[in-house]
Parts: structure tokens; sequence; C-alpha cells
């Protein structure tokens, strides 16, 4: 039987994450990508009304900011993407067996330190190798010092933006519990696979539109930022909306 009220919360949803979509910035690398502040809302529409639900109102309404705001290219990608960030929440969220959270907990861990090394040495690699093909490519830069810069820039905003997902998370999940508030860490490991996931699939999908396997690497610092930001907002007003939105 259709949950009438969940079916109601989840267009107003759609709604939100569309609308705080569309508060965007364009990336400073790579012309047609943006940030935004639409995760927050994602993160949401996952923890409000579960994984099927949430992954509804977070695939649509992202998808829709785009189509609205002339990104159709990218529209496909962030059906596909938003959804399955909207699942590992859910999921993340309804762990019960100690065995599985820490398993769960532990493979993000062990995958989000793969995926920044294994960027890191993809652009410190391309740098030695192509740097020419790379000026081309980039356009905020005209010259190979100015590569080589911006490559040091990334290096160190990637290291330090991996330790303050770490800081910041382990900071919240504190704050929550002293505030009493049903938030466990593995919940947060479930934001911060989302997270990952987001930015392994904009990496893919800026390879296929543009054709570089470089270039989208520096964008991944943006976002970083870009669903840390959603995590913190998500998760403070997570309980006082709980508290109004009733769905059974």
């Amino acid at each position: 039987m259709v949950n009438v009220r969940r079916v109601a919360y989840t267009g107003i949803m759609v709604a939100l994450v569309t609308a705080a979509t569309s508060l965007k910035l364009p990336m400073p690398i790579v012309s047609g990508g943006y940030v935004h502040l639409g995760d927050c809302m994602v993160f949401l529409s996952a923890i409000l009304l579960g994984w099927k639900y949430g992954a509804a109102a977070a695939g649509l309404g992202s998808m829709l900011a785009d189509i609205m705001g002339g990104y159709m290219q990218w529209a496909p990608f962030t059906l596909i993407i938003k959804v399955l960030m909207a699942v590992l929440v859910g999921i993340a969220f309804s762990l019960k067996k100690k065995k599985s959270k820490i398993y769960f907990s532990s493979s993000v861990i062990a995958i989000w330190t793969v995926f920044v090394i294994t960027a890191k040495s993809l652009l410190n690699k391309a740098v030695d190798t192509i740097s020419p093909q790379l000026v081309d490519e980039i356009e905020t830069v005209n010259s190979v010092p100015e590569l080589i810069s911006l490559n040091n820039y990334v290096q160190t905003v990637l290291l330090v933006s991996t330790l303050l997902v770490v800081v910041i998370a382990a900071g919240l999940g504190a704050y929550m519990y002293r505030k009493g508030h049903n938030i466990n860490l593995t919940f947060i490991m479930g934001i911060i696979a989302a997270g990952l996931w987001m930015a392994i699939g904009y990496y893919i999908a800026e390879y296929v539109i543009y054709g570089s396997y470089v270039v989208p690497v520096v964008n991944i610092p943006f976002n970083i930022l870009q669903f840390t930001t959603g995590m913190i907002i998500a998760l403070l007003v997570y309980a006082p909306l709980k508290k109004i939105i009733i769905l059974k």
C-alpha cells in the first residue's frame, strides 16, 4: 500500500533538492560543472524518507536542477550519482548489527584511502609526462610553471580536505552525541561514503564529457568541500526536522 504522506514529503523534498542545487557556483577549473548546496537536501531526503523515497527525491530533484540550469549534459550522470548517494546514506542509517557497521565503516575508509592515493598519483604522473597537453586542457593554466603550481595546490588541498572530513565528522558525531540525538558513527560514515561516491561518479562523468582522465582530478577537492558542507548542514538540521515530520 502506498504511503500517501511519504509520497507527499517526497514531492516536497524533490522541490527542496532542486532549489538548493540551483544555488550554485561554477567550478574554477572545468567549465560546465558547479558546486552547490543541494547535497544537504540529498542527505536529508535519505535520512527522513528512507533510501527508496529518499533516492527518488535526491535523483529527480538534482536532475531537474541540471536541466533547468542549462546543464543538460550532466543530467543523466547526476540522476545516477545522486540516487546512489541517497541509497548509501539510507543503508548506513538502517544498519543495526555491530558487525555490519564495522564492515561498512572499514570499507569506506579503505576505499577512500585508495581513491585519494590514486588521484594524487595520477595527477603527479600526468604533470610529469603530458604537461603541454594539460596546459591546453585546463582553462585557468597558461604555462607549464602555472600547471606545476596548480598541481602543488591541488595536492595540498586534496590532502587537507580529506583530513578535514575526518575531523569534521568526528566533531559532528561528538556534538550530536552530547545533544542526545540518534546519530551514530556508522551513519556519518554513510554520508562520507556518499561523498566518496559523488567524487568518483563525477570524475567518471567529466571523463566521459570532456575526454580527459587528468583534468577531473583537480575538481575532486571542490566535490569534497561540497559534500562536507552538505553533511554539516544536514546533521545540524536533522534533529529539529525529525520532530516535526511524521511519516507513519
